[in-house]
């Protein structure tokens, strides 16, 4: 998830945290919130309380289930015909609109993440799968869709 920070500081990755934690500033109407990396360095940022809120409301709702080991988020690069690998580590579950978000070390927190037609979550046993929509028996078989698709996407681009 991400938190929006009051002095510039753009967001907040939240999934990239080992904690978290806030103290409200009376004097600058704002939370102070504390992060700890996962490396162990710690920052401040300052955050306004509705996005504070915001942040406990789906921290509290909205669970994290720890992903066993080799799961891995595949993303189709066609502009190089490459292939960007990353772990997961959770699945956070959105209890309000029935889906997942795959959390990854890449991970934005945005809720659509991983959810495109160009990803898909290869499982251990090797199938791929694009969660709610379709799957694969291999990755040569999905990487073979994902060339295809590209190739007709770009057949339909108008001329330069």
């Amino acid at each position: 998830m991400m938190l929006k920070t009051t002095r510039g500081e753009n967001f907040i990755n939240t999934d990239q945290m080992r904690g978290i934690g806030a103290v409200w500033d009376k004097e600058q109407h704002h939370f102070e919130v504390v992060c700890t990396f996962a490396d162990g360095s710690v920052e401040t940022y300052a955050v306004f309380p509705r996005e504070w809120e915001r942040f406990r409301a789906a921290a509290e709702s909205d669970p994290v289930i720890k992903a066993e080991p080799d799961y891995w988020l595949l993303s189709y690069l066609a502009e190089t015909d490459e292939v960007d690998r990353w772990p997961v580590l959770a699945w956070r579950l959105d209890l309000q609109y029935g889906y997942h978000q795959v959390v990854t070390p890449a991970s934005s927190g945005d809720p659509n993440e991983g959810h495109d037609d160009q990803s898909a979550v290869l499982c251990p046993n090797g199938r791929l799968t694009e969660p709610g929509n379709r799957s694969w028996d291999n990755e040569t078989e999905w990487l073979q869709d994902m060339r295809n698709q590209a190739k007709a996407k770009k057949e339909k681009l108008p001329a330069a």
